[in-house]
This record gives structure tokens, sequence and C-alpha cells, in this order.
């Protein structure tokens, strides 16, 4: 069994990008995008539609790679890192998709219970780990529900269950299609457990209405702007 994760170290984890860039076919999408995120911060990355927020969390997830300049997270070069060891790596990492992509054949459980599975948890301390997220996200009555049968908000809840129930080091949140504020703050919820925990947070949403991010990114045509002033990282 692998134990549970206890607090990260607030020298563990952090997330370090110096002058990527990422083009897709003729089109420049990242000219130079540099910033540090300290471990057991909070940020907020804006930008317009098509800026590339999902981009830079999908480079970060380690689903993407930048054509050039350095990318560490966790201590990890992910420019350099194996495809043998890149899923040793994404235990440590969290990601709600702004679409939920589901087992559609399976329960609310058998999803969110999926990393604590690949991560080779026994099946009483999953089981425990399970419905302590369950019960923290509001979802303890659908949970044995096959999820195809759920509403957009609650698909988009079970996701952010199973991005959250591993206690990941570093959690990347998508701005969702079409969901409640309701359901916006039982995610903020989920996320300051994490917080408290000392995980990395780094979400394409507005923080209106939950806590104030340490850092705000925007992205504006391929260049950071960190806290409204041109990052630039040596």
């Amino acid at each position: 069994m692998t134990a549970p994760r206890t607090a990260v170290s607030e020298n563990e984890t952090m997330i370090y990008a110096n002058q990527i860039t990422r083009q897709t076919g003729e089109r420049v999408l990242f000219s130079d995008l540099s910033f540090f995120l300290p471990a057991g911060s909070y940020t907020c990355v804006m930008g317009a539609s098509g800026s590339g927020k999902t981009v830079l969390l999908e480079m970060i997830a380690g689903r993407q790679k930048p054509d050039s300049g350095s990318l560490v997270v966790n201590k990890i070069d992910m420019l350099e890192i194996t495809a043998e060891r890149l899923p040793y790596v994404r235990r440590e990492i969290g990601f709600v998709e702004s679409t939920p992509t589901l087992l559609e054949n399976r329960s609310a459980v058998e999803n969110i219970r999926l990393p604590l599975d690949i991560a080779g948890f026994d099946r009483r301390a999953a089981t425990e780990r399970v419905t302590e997220t369950l019960d923290e996200l509001g979802l303890t009555v659908i949970g044995d529900v096959p999820v195809q049968r759920l509403t957009n908000d609650q698909r988009w809840l079970v996701t952010c269950a199973r991005a959250t129930v591993h206690r990941p080091a570093v959690l990347l949140v998508d701005e969702p299609i079409d969901v409640s504020e309701a359901t916006l703050q039982r995610q903020q919820h989920a996320t300051e457990r994490l917080l408290a925990n000392g995980a990395t947070v780094l979400s394409a949403m507005s923080a209106a209405g939950g806590r104030p991010p340490d850092i705000s990114i925007e992205i504006k045509q391929g260049r950071s702007f960190i806290n409204e002033q041109l990052s630039v990282v040596h």
C-alpha cells in the first residue's frame, strides 16, 4: 500500500517556467512565458479566450510539452521527462478539466477512487478517503449513481473529487462550462483544504467569492504578466 499523503513541505513543491514557447500549427501561442510559483501558493491564471490558459495547465500536467524553454514541476523537468516516468509524476498532480472526462458506465465512487487504485491504496484506506471526499463535496447521496445519469454540476464535482482524492501536491483547475455558483463554492472548499496542507494550486477561474489569489498570471500576446507586471525569470 502507498501511505496516505501527509502535508507537503514548504520547500518540496513549486512550478517554474522560463521563456516557454509553444506553437500550434502556424500560430505562436506562447513566445516568452515565465513565472515562478512557490510551494503552497494559490495562483489564478487569466487571459482572453484562446490565450492559452488550458494549454498552460496541460503542459504543467505533462499532457503537452513546450517547444522550448524550461518547465519544472515538483522538481521534475517536464521537457526531459520520459514516457515511462510520466505516470508516476502525474500521481502528484490533480487536474480538474473544464469538460469532465469520466468512465460513463461506472458510478461516481468508482470514478473517484481510480487515482487511489492506481497509486496502490488498500481497499479500506481507499474507501475511507473516497467517503471523506464525497462528504467534502456534498456528493454522498449520488455516490452509487452511474455518472451518465448525473447533472452537469454533479459531473464536474465528481471530476473535482477524482482530482483531489489522492491529496496531490499540485492541483490544476480549468474553468468549467456552465456550472452554478454553489458548485464553484463546493470546489473552492476542497481547494482550501489542499492549500492548508501545502499544495500548490493553479486555477483558470476568477477567485471572486473565495480566497484571493496569492499570485495572478495574465497571459497576453504569448507573454506572462504577474500581478499586472511583465514577468522575467532569471
